[in-house]
């Protein structure tokens, strides 16, 4: 039977170990808290991969789907409403986090963390002009020279293309380009 003494000695020579042992049992796993593409990023990733759709080709393939130019207005608005919808969405997430690194900042302001409320302070201000960024694309949707106008420039570019080869082909007897 072991005295008290022996399982002391046990325990301290193997103290090392356990601590290691016990420290990586309870080890959070490091995706929880640190994304390798941050939020912001992502959101802002989401807005401009909707952007770089190939909508001039989805223009002329629905040309030739239905070639009625009164389409071309309403395909348009369906991509302004879609559009709008991802800049909504991307808004209110960073309206969200800008709330969270706040709090944050407050509590760890609080707490005495000159440094990290350094960090979290710039964070904040990253999101706020992203935030800014989509709140004026939102504003200004229908200005030349927004991302949106993009859109549906090269929406109607392509639709154009396409009712400009349904008619060579149809009645001009020339190949579509």
């Amino acid at each position: 039977m072991n005295t008290s003494r022996e399982t002391d000695d046990r325990l301290s020579s193997n103290a090392p170990a356990n601590l290691a042992r016990n420290h990586a049992e309870r080890q959070v796993p490091r995706e929880i808290f640190i994304s390798e593409d941050s939020a912001a990023i992502s959101g802002f990733r989401k807005v401009y991969s909707f952007v770089e759709r190939d909508f001039e080709q989805q223009g002329y393939d629905d040309a030739f789907s239905i070639s009625d130019i009164g389409c071309l207005e309403k395909n348009i608005e369906h991509l302004k409403q879609e559009f709008i919808n991802v800049l909504r969405k991307e808004i209110l997430i960073y309206e969200a986090d800008l709330l969270d690194i706040k709090a944050h900042i407050d509590i760890r302001k609080n707490a005495g963390f000159i440094d990290l409320v350094y960090e979290l302070t710039t964070r904040f201000e990253i999101i706020k002009g992203f935030k800014e960024h989509l709140e004026d694309q939102l504003k200004n949707i229908d200005t030349p020279g927004s991302l949106f106008s993009v859109v549906a420039h090269s929406y109607k570019k392509g639709f154009m293309r396409a009712l400009t080869d349904i008619t060579k082909v149809k009645f001009l007897n020339k190949p579509a380009e």
